[in-house]
């Protein structure tokens, strides 16, 4: 049997891996471009693996990336995010990924839709699935994205070339504003847990969340640890699931079950004040700010998405917000240091409170490296695209 065929770069970003691929190399019909990409990560896949595709079993390692070059003014570069699930036959294109955002400026130099002098370079992309401009600062040599370098990310062996990226005006992408709610904390009553002090804040990605105190945990355990406490797990998705119907995402809870966790997660925080560090000694304990523990997919994530830490460094410098309450440091004109599984992410976020809480960007620090390029396939039988 014939297979179809994707002309396509395996690339990392962060702490994510994913496919690219040129958006004028896929269908433009939406339902058979998702087909294809289906099909080429391995999904859906009941045991969990994607053993026959490109994806990695895990939410980090399942998602892509379509670029092209961009006609609007004053862009480089556009790009579609896809979180592609494991287990069920769908993409989820609400949000975005930082980490591959880093790894979208390096595919365009290598890919040559920008043609940059050697050195460094600023790239200006457009986030199609959110509508935020992200500035990308690379090193290019030789027409390709330098690679080495001494920048370290948590999560990610060895060192690479820097990448700055500044998220521009990220607020409100999903909801429309920063609090969607209006306010910085709300209680929610869910059903096993009772009433359940939250932030639901949409800033680089829509998140909720919750003290690990609030739900008699530590915010120390490991990811293994929480997704073994099935118990645990539904609490948390509970939360989520008030959460969504009180910013109005859905009418009743039981029609919340199928909104896209990548639209909406929750992530667990802890102060870093009194209790002993995580057992990765790459968690610097007395730098950090706060521990976040975010659930990716409905996963606990082994490191931190960008955007929840992006979210997570907002929500430290808005005043009466949980994470802002677990804060014992004055925060304001610096960096967060946000402990997560791996290490620390390291953030900044220009806030504002000016008739209002504004968030002017927010800056993160990512590596990014081309692993593979050239066809990846896909059974013709799985795919139902006519040759």
């Amino acid at each position: 049997m014939k297979q179809r065929t994707i002309k396509a770069v395996f690339m990392r970003g962060g702490t994510s891996k994913g496919l690219f691929m040129h958006r004028s190399d896929l269908p433009e019909d939406a339902s058979m471009r998702d087909a294809l990409i289906l099909a080429a990560m391995g999904s859906p896949d009941p045991f969990e693996r994607q053993l026959d595709g490109m994806g990695g079993g895990i939410s980090s390692l399942s998602k892509i990336m379509i670029v092209d070059r961009s006609t609007r003014p004053g862009v480089d570069i556009e790009y579609v995010f896809g979180q592609v699930s494991v287990d069920e036959a769908v993409i989820h294109y609400q949000g975005n990924c930082g980490n591959l955002t880093s790894a979208v400026a390096a595919f365009a130099v290598n890919e040559g839709l920008v043609n940059p002098k050697d050195g460094l370079v600023k790239l200006r992309m457009l986030s199609l699935n959110t509508g935020t401009i992200v500035g990308a600062t690379l090193g290019v040599k030789e027409s390709e994205a330098v690679v080495e370098g001494n920048f370290v990310v948590d999560g990610v062996s060895g060192s690479g070339a820097l990448i700055q990226l500044d998220f521009l005006n990220p607020a409100g992408a999903v909801c429309g504003k920063l609090l969607p709610t209006g306010m910085p904390v709300d209680v929610l009553e869910v059903q096993g847990v009772g009433g359940v002090s939250t932030t639901i804040m949409d800033a680089g990605t829509l998140v909720v969340f919750v003290n690990a105190e609030a739900l008699r945990l530590s915010g120390r355990e490991r990811p293994t640890e929480i997704q073994a406490d099935k118990p645990m797990m539904a609490k948390l998705e509970a939360i989520r699931v008030e959460a969504a119907v009180r910013i109005g995402a859905a009418r009743c809870t039981s029609r919340v079950s199928h909104l896209s966790p990548s639209k909406l997660s929750i992530s667990l925080v802890a102060s870093t004040e009194g209790q002993a560090a995580a057992e990765s000694e790459t968690i610097r304990h007395n730098e950090a700010d706060i521990y976040v523990q975010s659930i990716s997919m409905g996963v606990p994530h082994r490191a931190i998405p960008v955007g929840v830490a992006m979210c997570t460094a907002v929500a430290a410098k808005v005043e009466g917000t949980v994470v802002n309450h677990l804060i014992r440091r004055n925060v304001d004109g610096r960096t967060i240091q946000i402990a997560h599984p791996a290490g620390l992410c390291p953030v900044d976020a220009v806030v504002s409170n000016t008739d209002g809480w504004h968030v002017d960007s927010i800056a993160a620090s990512r590596t990014a490296r081309r692993l593979m390029s050239g066809l990846v396939y896909a059974p013709e039988s799985r795919v139902c695209l006519p040759l």
